[in-house]
């Protein structure tokens, strides 16, 4: 039985459930630089293969194994092409975090929204 991810907030412990959606960009790790009560610390990241994602996990990395105040994230990765239906179809997240090339964001914002899921996004987008 799959338990049902909340969308609505209440400033639980844990009850924000991350999806890191094709980490591009540095903002995609730099709100993993420190942990949050309300943030659970399992992030479940989606992205296609490459030079990018990369360099995500080492920087979230650096981050848990940093001396001064250490995270402790816990990193569920997917690589694949299919990263945008992988993580719609799984819906393991209840905030999804994108941070990266522009030219799928849009698409990608208004699919996950559809799918019932909130995003943070790294830049404005019309």
């Amino acid at each position: 039985v799959e338990e049902e991810v909340k969308t609505t907030f209440t400033g639980e412990k844990n009850e924000i459930k991350l999806l890191t959606l094709d980490p591009g960009h540095f903002h995609a790790h730099l709100v993993k630089k420190s942990m949050y009560e309300e943030v659970d610390p399992k992030v479940y990241v989606y992205a296609p293969d490459g030079p990018e994602l990369t360099s995500y996990l080492k920087s979230i990395e650096s981050y848990n194994t940093r001396e001064e105040d250490p995270t402790s994230w816990e990193l569920e990765v997917y690589k694949g092409d299919d990263y945008l239906q992988k993580m719609l179809s799984e819906k393991k997240g209840n905030v999804m975090l994108t941070a990266g090339n522009n030219k799928k964001k849009t698409a990608n914002i208004k699919a996950t929204i559809e799918a019932g899921i909130n995003v943070l996004a790294d830049k404005p987008m019309a």
